[in-house]
């Protein structure tokens, strides 16, 4: 009788042990940790983007990449459109480098 209110004991504390930790991973997977943001900005000119981890910029792009000349974006949202793909390389720990391939494909000079 001892032996099985013992064993249910430790059954409940494993099932509640295996619920936490499948509640946690779930939260963790549904709230997008670690959180980035894209902001635009304005510069002379036009555009640029910043991508913040936590309320903190990791990296803040105030011209067209991957071009020689230094010119912002002529848009906000094209600023924003570069900004989510790069955000988007970073959240799944790829090379977030964007090419004149990629500008061009989106109209972007």
């Amino acid at each position: 009788m001892k032996m099985k209110k013992i064993n249910k004991k430790y059954s409940l504390l494993i099932i509640s042990i295996f619920l936490f930790i499948s509640i946690s991973l779930a939260w963790g997977i549904c709230t997008g940790s670690p959180g980035y943001q894209v902001e635009t900005f304005t510069v002379t000119g036009g555009y640029g983007y910043q991508i913040k981890q936590e309320g903190k910029v990791i990296i803040r792009q105030p011209v067209i990449p991957a071009i020689q000349e230094k010119k912002p974006f002529a848009t906000q949202n094209q600023a924003l459109t570069v900004g989510n793909i790069v955000k988007e390389r970073v959240e799944q720990k790829k090379d977030f480098s964007v090419t004149v391939q990629e500008l061009r494909k989106l109209n972007i000079k």
